[in-house]
């Protein structure tokens, strides 16, 4: 995950990250991620891949603001 997201970001490929892990893993990535660190706008130490998609858009915009 860490090599594909520092490949997009030498490519501009986004503005702007937001990561959501658990709190292991983005532990993790936030060393990995150590180049990228001016990019990520927001993270959470929270596992969302079983939320509902309206409920993860609601988390996303409350983790935006």
């Amino acid at each position: 995950v860490a090599s594909t997201i520092i490949d997009a970001e030498k490519q501009n490929r986004f503005d702007h990250l937001v990561i959501a892990a658990p709190p292991r893993a983005l532990g993790i990535l936030r060393e990995k991620l150590a180049g990228v660190q001016s990019r990520i706008r927001a993270e959470t130490p929270k596992d969302l891949l079983d939320e509902p998609e309206p409920k993860l858009r609601e988390r996303l915009q409350e983790l935006l603001r």
